[in-house]
């Protein structure tokens, strides 16, 4: 039996979403630099071509502005790969971020646009906190959370961020929602593949 509203919320519980994804504080290293950027990269294949997916939003098709954020979505590939770059030539793997203040600037970029006076400088923000695709994004967001909901039977098996991310959205940073938002594509995708599947096998034994 599907679980209710009420059984969400309690195994949710009042943890906001940031906290259950936070940005990391330690010193960044070569490893941990790896998966930040691969990440970012990979938010950015949801709205242009070039990932191991199809792109789950078209900006030039429907997003005001679409030219200004797919600038926006080419400035943070680069920034990605010029850091990857960096990891490669980096004389220790312990030693890749530079300096504490500049380490903190770059995990800025992955922060709330409230902290930030100036967007242009920041494109992973802009594109995250657009309003079109940021309600783009939480529609997607919300609908695998009703598919969650509707297959979910056991506290196991309930994905607490994806819940929390749809739940918080308008308070989320941009890292988190990037977070929620490939969570909710994984979890849409196996459901697709998994009644892709049952539908075959109904159909075989149905012939």
């Amino acid at each position: 039996m599907p679980i209710t509203e009420q059984e969400a919320l309690a195994w949710t519980g009042p943890t906001a979403a940031d906290s259950l994804v936070p940005l990391p504080t330690e010193r960044l290293t070569a490893a941990t630099m790896r998966l930040i950027l691969d990440f970012s990269t990979e938010v950015i294949h949801c709205f242009i071509a070039g990932g191991a997916s199809p792109p789950l939003f078209a900006l030039a098709a429907r997003v005001d502005g679409s030219r200004d954020l797919m600038n926006c979505c080419r400035r943070v590939l680069e920034r990605d790969n010029s850091k990857r770059r960096t990891c490669d030539e980096a004389p220790s793997p312990d030693y890749v971020a530079g300096t504490r203040s500049t380490q903190d600037s770059f995990l800025r970029t992955f922060g709330h646009q409230h902290e930030i006076g100036n967007l242009g400088g920041y494109p992973f923000i802009k594109l995250m906190f657009h309003p079109q695709l940021s309600a783009d994004m939480h529609a997607y967001i919300s609908e695998a959370v009703r598919i969650m909901m509707s297959y979910v039977t056991s506290r196991r098996s309930f994905i607490t961020l994806l819940y929390a991310g749809s739940r918080d959205w308008q308070t989320c940073s941009a890292w988190t929602r990037g977070k929620v938002l490939l969570v909710a594509r994984s979890y849409r995708e196996v459901r697709s593949r998994r009644g892709a599947r049952e539908g075959a096998t109904r159909t075989s034994q149905s012939q």
